[in-house]
């Protein structure tokens, strides 16, 4: 991957990262804004378009408001992306082929984004308390540097974050192109898409919650596995 595009990729993050909560939160780090964004950096839009709709459907109902942290869908999105691009042009492997095992390569950085949100925010509240302590002792300080800090933390962690994912998801899909690429064309064109998004379907059906929450992330699934059967026997 060339550095010029490792660069912007890395900056994007650092944005995104600031979107979520800290600063912006006009809605740029959702799914289905910065997977197009990334794709059309990396060179195939069609394949961020289809990392983004997998991605927002999955994580539609977990949103980052007010103390919720839920996994950094915008750093799962950008390692999604970059495998998919990757894998994408190899002969044999599609687009949704490439998308759907770049959303499945990039959904644990999800959770490693959420790690790492959780101890910034902890440093950020430690920074905090230095303020109240110091306005409770009469000294003025300029509240400028600490919220500047504070935000910083999430640019440079977003960063680095999706320096690393992105990278390795360029690997990955070196990888798995040279391993796997004549297995993942054919009648399957569309089955793993197909799972991820009544997998997506059962998620989002299960926030009612209860018994029927269960029922219907179990009824996802047997759906997901007659359709991809089907798909899969399809000439």
């Amino acid at each position: 991957m060339p550095p010029l595009i490792l660069a912007y990729l890395s900056l994007f993050g650092g944005l995104l990262s600031l979107d979520r909560t800290a600063f912006f939160q006009t809605m740029v780090s959702r799914p289905i804004v910065a997977g197009p964004v990334a794709g059309y950096l990396l060179g195939d839009f069609e394949a961020g378009c289809w990392c983004a709709i997998l991605l927002e459907f999955l994580w539609l109902m977990r949103l980052p408001i007010g103390g919720a942290v839920p996994p950094d869908d915008a750093l799962a999105t950008l390692a999604a992306v970059a495998a998919a691009a990757t894998l994408a042009p190899h002969p044999g492997i599609g687009i949704p082929q490439a998308s759907s095992i770049g959303v499945l390569f990039g959904l644990p950085f999800g959770y490693l984004g959420r790690w790492a949100d959780l101890k910034i925010r902890n440093q950020n509240g430690v920074s905090y308390l230095r303020v109240r302590k110091a306005l409770a002792e009469g000294r003025m300080i300029r509240l400028f540097r600490p919220h500047f800090d504070c935000a910083a933390r999430f640019f440079f962690a977003g960063s680095a974050l999706t320096l690393a994912a992105t990278l390795t998801g360029w690997m990955f899909g070196q990888l798995t192109a040279d391993t796997f690429g004549g297995l993942l064309g054919g009648s399957n064109r569309y089955a793993l898409a197909l799972v991820i998004l009544t997998a997506g379907g059962g998620a989002l059906l299960a926030g009612i919650g209860g018994r029927y929450g269960k029922a219907a992330f179990g009824l996802s699934a047997i759906v997901g596995f007659f359709c991809s059967t089907w798909f899969l026997a399809a000439p």
